[in-house]
């Protein structure tokens, strides 16, 4: 017990008298113990890997490889480690594979940063999750959901967030009616500037589809019937479209079928748009990193990754270590610590305190 007690005061010792040599009073005081409150973070990072690892079969190797991709994300996305690794982990619940996960994860990450209503990552992970089930592709598909949406939705049109609620809602129905992604967003854009009401245009169009495949039998996607009558539609006098709304459309779904045909050129241009929208979504999150909430959040993975590289088997050694000269403290502290403006961060916190800076 003599032996510790000796220890701890040999160490504030050494800590003081380089406090007292480097830095103002207090602050190395305050940087350790701003290290020592790390330790939480490691925990709730552990506490994320060992979800993960129930929900997976992924072997260590493969976690701690997912460690590295959520630190890295995490500095792209601007979000913490354990937001990433929440994410991944959803994915991997749903059947997806490593790689699988992690792309999903990524981009439904995006999405929260580009949308200001879908905030949870949960939900934007099932939005994405069920347009690339109902067309049939893979998670790298996601990435081009995120750009196609925001192509479109970057023009007056329409927002990105009603766009993306009308695309999850109708990707079923227009996989079905043989159409691509970008098919269905210039559908949608189209009918939702006259309508106003995406509920009532996504509610329509899988009935619009129906009608216009029991009419037109032996056409595989329904666009194509959508551009071939807009050939004529401007043509016809009103009781023309009158008799052919009556013959071909229900009712109740017409004025959603007449706000596409009179808006063909929207149509047409927002299939553009999503077509050639490679890259949107990227330029959209790097706006969002630019953002304080982006920058505050960056921050903090990256202080989560300096609690990572601290507390491990290293940690106890790191200590013990600076027991020696206040030189080779300092060399030992910039070691692990990587550079002065590394520590100054730490120390913010207490220099704040005092009124410095």
């Amino acid at each position: 017990m003599n032996n510790a007690n000796q220890t701890d005061s040999e160490l504030l010792a050494t800590l003081s008298s380089l406090e007292q040599y480097f830095f103002p009073k207090g602050m190395l005081i305050k940087s350790i113990e701003t290290l020592s409150s790390l330790k939480e973070n490691i925990i709730a990072l552990d506490h994320a890997l060992l979800q993960l690892s129930k929900t997976s079969n992924f072997s260590s190797q493969e976690l701690e490889y997912i460690t590295e991709k959520a630190f890295e994300l995490g500095d792209a996305l601007g979000k913490t480690e354990l937001e990433v690794l929440s994410s991944i982990t959803a994915a991997s619940s749903a059947g997806y594979d490593l790689q699988e996960s992690i792309k999903l994860a990524e981009e439904a990450l995006k999405l929260t940063n580009i949308s200001s209503s879908i905030t949870d990552t949960e939900k934007a992970l099932e939005h994405l999750e069920q347009i690339i089930k109902n067309f049939g592709k893979d998670s790298n598909f996601a990435s081009k959901i995120n750009d196609a949406i925001l192509g479109v939705a970057n023009t007056d049109a329409i927002n990105f967030d009603t766009l993306m609620e009308g695309a999850y809602k109708l990707s079923d129905a227009s996989n079905n009616a043989g159409m691509s992604l970008e098919e269905m967003i210039g559908l949608l854009t189209a009918a939702y500037q006259t309508i106003g009401d995406m509920d009532k245009v996504e509610g329509s169009m899988p009935t619009i589809f129906s009608n216009l495949k029991e009419v037109y039998k032996d056409t595989e996607n329904v666009y194509d019937i959508f551009d071939k009558l807009s050939a004529s539609w401007g043509n016809m006098d009103a009781p023309s479209r009158d008799a052919f709304l009556s013959f071909t459309i229900d009712e109740n779904q017409q004025d959603t079928f007449t706000a596409i045909m009179d808006n063909w050129a929207l149509v047409e241009q927002s299939v553009y748009s999503a077509s050639n929208s490679f890259g949107s979504a990227d330029s959209a999150n790097k706006t969002y990193l630019d953002s304080i909430e982006g920058r505050t959040k960056s921050l903090k993975n990256q202080l989560h990754q300096l609690s990572d590289s601290l507390i491990n088997s290293d940690f106890t050694k790191f200590f013990l270590e600076l027991g020696t000269s206040g030189a080779k403290a300092l060399d030992n502290l910039l070691e692990k610590l990587g550079s002065f403006s590394t520590l100054g961060t730490l120390g913010a916190g207490y220099l704040s305190s005092k009124g410095v800076g």
